[in-house]
């Protein structure tokens, strides 16, 4: 409910907390444009990520060895040949290539810690030897 003394702060210029629907309009504008754009810059990101790794290879005996492997002969093919072939030394590697190919889900560690103190059951006179006081 707008009040007598909350339209004087307005007319007398003072500084509120809040904005004229004007003003809030004019924000949420720019925020849309700013959004919009960076969702257009990813999508054309992810084309051209599409288009470089969907190329077909120029060196026929990569080709051969993709095609050998089972794999696309594109860089894409050739990327995922070289990251398998790293995957055998690293086993993070392994880990990312599974998730990557929805064999496994992302990693989500499940971890139960048992907070058991070993001191529960010592009287008072085996606490002191322990630690030392006499």
């Amino acid at each position: 409910m707008v009040t007598e003394k909350s339209l004087k702060n307005l007319e007398k210029g003072k500084k509120t907390r809040f904005r004229t629907g004007e003003a809030q309009v004019k924000i949420a504008k720019m925020g849309a444009e700013v959004s919009n754009r960076k969702q257009a810059e990813r999508k054309t990101m992810r084309q051209l990520a599409e288009i470089c790794l969907g190329a077909k290879l120029t060196k026929p005996e990569l080709e051969a060895k993709l095609k050998e492997a089972g794999l696309p002969p594109t860089y894409g093919g050739q990327m995922l040949f070289n990251a398998i072939q790293k995957a055998g030394v690293n086993s993070n590697m392994l880990r990312v290539l599974l998730e990557l190919t929805g064999e496994l889900k992302q990693a989500q560690t499940n971890v139960t810690v048992t907070n058991v103190n070993p001191y529960v059951n010592l009287t008072e006179e085996e606490l002191r030897k322990l630690a030392n006081i006499e």
